[in-house]
């Protein structure tokens, strides 16, 4: 019985080995590269005053070709910047910023940034 498995063992290795290869001598690229991405014009590099005002957020950005809409409400054309003014101490705003381009591949794109005001007065406020 061991001999017949042996027997098998020679005979069935070397016919796999053969069918498995082939005369074809292609090679399978797989790239991790990621999709063509928009040239840096595109990107709004959106920045804020964050935290230096107890009232207010000043959000500015890199000026596009297209409109802006920020948190579903258009604002003038060729502004780059806007100041939310009606917030509380402490207060925390998930911002979206879409422009929308109409001579473009990249017909609309959307960014988002979090903005926050200052939560305590500074000492200079105190009166005794």
């Amino acid at each position: 019985m061991h001999l017949k498995n042996n027997l098998f063992s020679l005979c069935i290795i070397p016919v796999i080995f053969f069918i498995g290869c082939s005369d074809d001598n292609q090679t399978l690229i797989i790239s991790n590269l990621p999709p063509e991405l928009p040239p840096p014009i595109y990107k709004l590099n959106l920045q804020s005053n964050s935290g230096e005002n107890l009232n207010s957020v000043t959000i500015i950005w890199n000026d596009p070709d297209g409109d802006i809409i920020i948190s579903n409400n258009p604002i003038s054309p060729n502004v780059n910047s806007f100041t939310f003014s009606d917030m509380k101490p402490g207060e925390f705003r998930d911002i979206s910023i879409q422009v929308i381009m109409d001579d473009s591949t990249y017909v609309d794109y959307v960014d988002s940034i979090q903005i926050f005001t200052r939560p305590v007065y500074p000492v200079t406020y105190f009166n005794y």
